[in-house]
């Protein structure tokens, strides 16, 4: 766990700047991932696909706590990023 606390760490530095990044990544993977959920009519793997970004934004708009916003982001991300590949693949 201590490359989570690095991040933790270079988050605080760069916080404002990081944020905006991350934010903009996650919400555009996890747009795409509501995309094909829409497209394949699998609705609760869009309303998964949209609360977790939602979450994620809300954090980083929050201001929380750099270990919040980092673990909603990965969790994001990560989630989406299956989802997303799951429904490209059918």
């Amino acid at each position: 766990m201590e490359w989570f606390v690095k991040q933790e760490a270079t988050f605080e530095k760069y916080r404002f700047g990081l944020m905006i990044a991350m934010l903009l990544f996650q919400s555009c993977i996890g747009s795409i991932a509501a995309m094909y959920a829409i497209n394949h009519e699998i609705w609760p793997l869009m309303s998964l696909s949209a609360a977790l970004s939602m979450g994620s934004n809300a954090m980083f708009i929050a201001q929380a706590k750099a270990n919040v916003c980092l673990i909603t982001f990965y969790l994001s991300v990560v989630i989406n990023s299956i989802i997303m590949f799951a429904l490209m693949m059918m």
